[in-house]
């Protein structure tokens, strides 16, 4: 009889080596950085839309800035706060201060209709990926291989590592020693990345040009805050995912955080 498992609670925490707890100011500061870059990018015209969650504590003040850009927001789904650990997120009821706001900032209304449209389920269960990545102007490399690990995995860091040309192997283990550091997606859980896709392989060159266009918007945001991410990023770390355990290992801090259940323990090593 198969062993039926419900989901683990999202969870994440990061803890700071000794003598760098800064770390913990940085990971606030790049989350914070994250969701600005996403908006700018869509104010500033680098792309049509963006995911984006409005706060029912802000609400106000996100609704006047929205329409003071001239953009528009369409409404999918109530989420819990915290609920999404890769691109999957908890269902939320009523609006409070555990619950978000999950949907589309678009510059143009059709395109926000087309983004919603995509994201209802379809007779599998799963929205349409590539549509919506399209619409999201992500690399046409990385939206089908996103809509393949989708089929297997909600949370494709091995997946990806297993499609970077010029991976290692060591038994088990998938070592990484030729990617760009800003297409690293492993910290993600503690809202540290560059880049908000998942890229098909860790040197994918269509993501390395589009993450420069990322990398040159953040720093125009918060260049100490980019420059510290950047120094962090290619930094040696190793992800290991069990069962639905994960534990990111950094010079300057470890983290842990839950993903999908898995048997197989999987590791990749980023040098």
């Amino acid at each position: 009889m198969e062993d039926k498992i419900n989901p683990p609670m999202p969870y994440s925490e990061i803890l700071p080596a000794y003598g760098h707890g800064w770390i913990r100011d940085l990971f606030r500061d790049a989350n914070s950085l994250l969701a600005k870059a996403e908006y700018e990018s869509v104010r500033r015209g680098m792309r049509e839309a963006s995911m984006y969650h409005l706060n029912p504590q802000d609400y106000d003040h996100q609704i006047d800035q929205i329409m003071k850009d001239g953009l528009v927001f369409q409404s999918i789904r109530r989420v819990k706060a915290g609920g999404g650990f890769s691109h999957t997120h908890q269902d939320g009821t009523d609006l409070g201060p555990d619950t978000l706001v999950y949907g589309v900032l678009a510059r143009d209304l059709d395109v926000a209709a087309a983004i919603v449209n995509a994201s209802q389920p379809d007779k599998s269960g799963d929205a349409d990926n590539v549509s919506i990545g399209e619409l999201l102007g992500y690399p046409e490399c990385c939206r089908k291989a996103f809509a393949e690990f989708w089929k297997t995995t909600y949370d494709p860091v091995f997946e990806i590592a297993a499609n970077t040309p010029g991976r290692k192997l060591n038994g088990d283990t998938i070592i990484i020693e030729r990617g760009d550091p800003r297409l690293y997606v492993h910290f993600r859980y503690f809202g540290v990345r560059i880049i908000p896709w998942f890229p098909c392989s860790f040197n994918c060159d269509a993501s390395v040009e589009l993450a420069e266009k990322w990398s040159a918007l953040m720093m125009d945001i918060d260049p100490e805050t980019t420059e510290a991410l950047l120094g962090i990023l290619p930094m040696e770390s190793r992800w290991d995912l069990l069962n639905s355990q994960i534990v990111v290992n950094h010079p300057y801090f470890m983290g842990r955080a839950t993903s999908y259940y898995t048997s197989d323990n999987k590791i990749v090593v980023f040098r």
